[in-house]
């Protein structure tokens, strides 16, 4: 059995894992920030809605936005 890339739900399955990858991220950061983590409770507030910026501090699975 084959995987069609061009298929719809190749494209949804890709589309969650980003989701899911961005949403770890936030959790990550939610609990640094709790913890203190002066950096990551900037980027927490400065950065919502904005992927790109988790990528700037190393997490490798930001979106590009």
């Amino acid at each position: 059995m084959t995987q069609d890339p061009g298929h719809p739900a190749m494209a949804l399955n890709s589309r969650f894992a980003e989701v899911e990858c961005l949403a770890e991220s936030h959790q990550h950061l939610s609990k640094e920030s709790l913890a203190g983590n002066k950096p990551a409770n900037a980027v927490l507030h400065k950065g919502r809605g904005h992927g790109r910026a988790l990528g700037d501090l190393g997490w490798p699975c930001a979106i590009p936005m």
